[in-house]
């Protein structure tokens, strides 16, 4: 029932709602909707993200959350969690300390093919002896020969392989900007048309729940604390939201004489 009201939510919005797939209840599972309706004395247009639960009469009872509210915030988190100036420079620096710890974890298996490989040298080694003290290479002989020089070639392409592995995964803070320079420059657009081709690729879903709301992306950092990997997420109260988005009774006035 969960997955079937998610993907409702999908569907419902006749126009663009930045969060359209992305957004569940955090109360009972279900997808959110976009919902757009004229209300007050004004007639003013007022957006929100409605739990299909809730709109079914299906006993969830979270509330709708405001759209331009819910929006902006994801769209500030997604700025400042991956694509500041700061964020670029902690997102490589974690990065590579990871790649540095895979690559120390590495070490062992790298030292057990190099140890086989120096052992595979002797014995070849032994072989050429016998063969000089001889003068003949008996069918045996040879036939061990060719195995321990496959088997070299295959420790050789081995030690090559976590080498050129090592050497990739460094990442230069130049690379990571290069990347996300040109997305971090739809958001300051806040056009929702823009924001929406992408922002899927970094947001794995937006969780609203009564008195919270969370956003998880797509992206994964490493723990400082335990060392295990962990999407990166962003968490606000529901009354910190209202407080930091809805404009004040000076700007709503200046909205109202057409001066924003």
């Amino acid at each position: 029932m969960a997955a079937f009201l998610h993907k409702a939510g999908m569907y419902r919005a006749k126009e663009i709602y930045l969060l359209s797939g992305l957004i569940v209840c955090g109360e009972c599972g279900a997808g959110m909707y976009g919902n757009t309706r004229i209300c007050g004395r004004n007639k003013s247009r007022y957006s929100s993200y409605r739990c299909y639960a809730v709109a079914n009469k299906l006993g969830c009872k979270n509330k709708e959350i405001r759209r331009e509210y819910i929006d902006n915030y994801v769209l500030d988190e997604l700025h400042d969690k991956l694509f500041s100036n700061y964020s670029i420079q902690k997102l490589t620096t974690m990065l590579n300390d990871y790649n540095n710890k895979i690559a120390s974890e590495s070490d062992s298996e790298l030292k057990q093919i190099e140890k086989a490989l120096v052992e595979n040298q002797r014995k070849i080694s032994n072989i050429f002896k016998f063969v000089m003290e001889n003068g003949f290479a008996s069918d045996t002989a040879k036939e061990t020969l060719t195995k321990l020089e496959a088997e070299k070639k295959l420790f050789e392409n081995q030690l090559k392989e976590i080498e050129n592995k090592n050497k990739s995964n460094a990442i230069s803070e130049a690379i990571v900007k290069e990347l996300m320079v040109k997305s971090g420059e739809f958001l300051k657009t806040h056009k929702l048309s823009e924001c929406r081709n992408f922002i899927t690729s970094y947001i794995e879903k937006v969780v609203v729940h009564e008195s919270k709301i969370e956003v998880i992306f797509k992206i994964n950092i490493v723990d400082e604390q335990t060392g295990n990997i962990k999407p990166i997420k962003s968490e606000i109260t529901r009354q910190n939201l209202i407080k930091r988005y809805r404009p004040s009774r000076k700007d709503c006035k200046r909205v109202k004489a057409g001066l924003i």
